[in-house]
């Protein structure tokens, strides 16, 4: 049986999770000089729910606390729109899972998910995983996940959700941007719906290409991001906007999005999906029915409010 021992218990523990797996912390790396982590009291357990985590080589500490690596205060201090993000994503995190219909749930997943070898008994990064929507899918298909994000609540409950799992699941409160990862230690990653909130194309560069690092040759990255479709350049909508709760966001065309990605991934595929049903007169009873019939045709390149892209590392 893996044994978890837990220095610093409290209300904000999710007490059913296992913790951080030890192995894990082999994935990712010192933030200042990118060096390796270990555990800092040498001990030798496989799960670890409270400790400390040190470099090898500058001796710089990060927590590990109710089973989250605390890689954040080893970082750079977020940006001002990244910190108000962080706040807003906390401040949700516990109706976050409410604001994604089944269908546009289901429409999202089946492109990410449409093929399981792809995880099946692999490694796999989630980028700003947010409460699990997509992790806990992975949940008894791949080998291990590590999943991360700078929201420490939406990590507190994908912490519950997780609770039994055998999947070894990591969780890093972090900010991604400026996450370092091991080179070629992942077999594939997803990030849903996380370049859109990024503000700047250096920023996006800089994970994609730490993102690339990671990958195992071959190993596969899938993304989400929001689309600037036909119907808002008709429309002349700004394609940069900010949501009530006060979240930037920037909505991609499908050659933007390829092109940047294109600088580390070669010939990646994107393709528009999920029809927004708002586009139709609200209460209309077709209205839904409508948006499912579209969704399989071209009509997502008007309708669509989100591109998918796939991209594979070729060394």
């Amino acid at each position: 049986m893996p044994v978890a021992h837990d220095l610093n218990s409290g209300p904000s523990a999710a007490p059913e999770f296992r913790g951080f797996p030890v192995a894990l912390l082999d994935a990712v790396r010192c933030p200042h000089d990118g060096q390796r982590l270990v555990m800092g009291d040498g001990r030798g357990d496989e799960f670890v729910r409270a400790g400390t985590v040190r470099c090898i080589a500058c001796g710089r500490v990060c927590e590990i606390r109710a089973g989250i690596l605390r890689l954040l205060p080893l970082q750079q201090p977020l940006s001002r729109v990244t910190h108000e993000e962080q706040q807003a994503r906390d401040r949700g995190a516990d109706g976050y899972d409410a604001h994604f219909s089944a269908w546009s749930n289901t429409v999202e997943m089946k492109a990410v998910f449409a093929n399981p070898a792809a995880f099946l008994g692999k490694t796999v990064l989630d980028l700003a995983c947010g409460t699990g929507r997509m992790t806990v899918r992975l949940l008894g298909i791949a080998q291990a996940v590590l999943a991360t994000d700078f929201s420490e609540s939406s990590l507190l409950h994908l912490a519950k959700k997780a609770s039994g799992a055998e999947t070894r699941l990591g969780l890093v409160w972090c900010d991604v941007t400026q996450l370092v990862l091991s080179p070629a230690f992942f077999d594939a990653v997803i990030s849903a719906q996380l370049l859109e909130h990024i503000p700047s194309q250096e920023q996006r560069a800089a994970l994609l290409g730490r993102v690339r690092t990671g990958l195992k040759p071959s190993g596969c990255l899938l993304l989400t991001v929001y689309h600037y479709n036909l119907l808002r350049e008709i429309l002349r909508r700004p394609r940069d906007g900010v949501h009530e709760n006060g979240i930037f966001f920037h909505r991609f065309t499908g050659t933007e999005l390829a092109h940047e990605l294109a600088a580390f991934f070669p010939q990646p595929e994107v393709n528009c999906l999920q029809i927004d049903p708002r586009w139709f007169p609200a209460g209309a009873p077709v209205r839904g029915w409508l948006a499912r019939i579209l969704e399989p045709t071209v009509g997502t390149r008007l309708f669509g409010q989100l591109l998918f892209a796939r991209v594979v590392k070729h060394v």
